[in-house]
């Protein structure tokens, strides 16, 4: 192998620590896995939920990494049943098919306000998926509905990785606030070479490597480059502050380093808590 060749492609050469770079940028951002999970009605219409009025319905539980939830349905006059969980009541009639009751089930759990999941129903099956990202806990149980209903865990949640819990947080809040173009300060050291990705006030291509895995992994979220700028914060001797700047209501503004202190206007430390700053533009 040449002295050229080995600047290329040799154990350390460019292209090894272009894809080295990269990999580091897809896993700052991360990903999260949420909980999936069924409950299959098996062909249970409406009047196999009916206990009689007065009595406790029958319920199934479903929780998310934030809450505990008991679905609990009423037929015939059924009262509330004792269960140590948010009770969200289900109302069906005893004629329902087993589809319509798992229409009803669904629409009932997507009517809580912010609720933590997404649920959907397709015959008699009710698929719910958790859309915060958190650690898995016993996602569902069948409860009391009993008549064969089973319960099935089909995603298991872990933990996620990198900052896609900072982001989706941060996300979150700015949404709250009807902000469509904000900035975002995720502070983190990451995997990637401190001083490879600040060299030259980051000319460099090793952090156009690290900045195109983050617009990778930002991609898998729907997320793409029009919609955010990256910036690399060198103003202090953190290895890999990154600036997400979000235009989602106009175009993306360029941006590469940042060179002023955090201090300044534009980002004030009170703000930024769990590792991250949501600000205006």
């Amino acid at each position: 192998m040449s002295l050229r060749d080995s600047y290329f492609n040799g154990p350390s050469g460019i292209q090894q620590q272009m894809d080295a770079a990269f990999q580091a940028g897809i896993a700052y951002v991360g990903a999260g896995v949420q909980d999936v999970s069924t409950l299959d009605l098996n062909h249970n219409a409406g009047s196999a939920f009916s206990v009689g009025s007065g009595q406790p319905g029958k319920y199934f539980t479903y929780s998310s990494p934030t809450a505990i939830y008991a679905m609990w349905i009423s037929v015939t006059g059924e009262i509330a049943p004792t269960v140590a969980a948010t009770l969200v009541q289900v109302d069906i009639l005893s004629g329902d098919s087993a589809t319509a009751v798992a229409s009803k089930i669904a629409a009932a759990m997507n009517g809580i306000a912010g609720e933590p999941f997404s649920v959907v129903s397709s015959a008699d099956v009710v698929t719910m998926t958790n859309s915060v990202a958190g650690a898995a806990v016993t996602a569902i149980s069948v409860g009391t509905l009993g008549n064969g209903c089973l319960v099935n865990q089909a995603v298991v949640g872990v933990n996620p990785t990198g900052n896609y819990s900072v982001l989706q947080s941060a996300l979150t809040a700015a949404a709250a606030q009807g902000l469509t173009d904000f900035r975002v300060l995720v502070q983190g050291t990451g995997s990637g070479n401190a001083v490879y990705l600040r060299y030259r006030n980051g000319n460099n291509q090793y952090l156009s490597a690290f900045f195109a895995g983050i617009s990778h992994a930002l991609a898998n979220q729907n997320i793409y480059d029009y919609q955010c700028g990256l910036t690399l914060d060198i103003s202090t001797s953190s290895s890999t502050n990154v600036i997400f700047s979000f235009h989602f209501g106009s175009h993306v503004r360029q941006e590469r380093v940042n060179l002023e202190p955090l201090t300044s206007a534009c980002f004030n430390p009170n703000n930024l808590g769990f590792g991250s700053g949501v600000l205006p533009i």
